[in-house]
């Protein structure tokens, strides 16, 4: 269930310390704007969003 995953992903984050949260917060940010930008390209037959997703992934 979507929903009950997101709120126990929420009450994890929220038991991080908060500069781990912040850092954690600024990655997604970043990982997200790049993802959307169509002006960057980091594959020339990919799209942002899946290399993004791919690497997000791996971690």
């Amino acid at each position: 269930n979507e929903k009950l995953l997101k709120e126990a992903v929420s009450l994890v984050t929220l038991t991080l310390e908060p500069c781990i949260r912040r850092r954690l917060h600024y990655l997604l940010r970043f990982m997200q704007r790049v993802s959307r930008n169509y002006c960057l390209r980091m594959d020339k037959r990919r799209d942002n969003r899946s290399i993004v997703k791919n690497y997000s992934s791996g971690i």
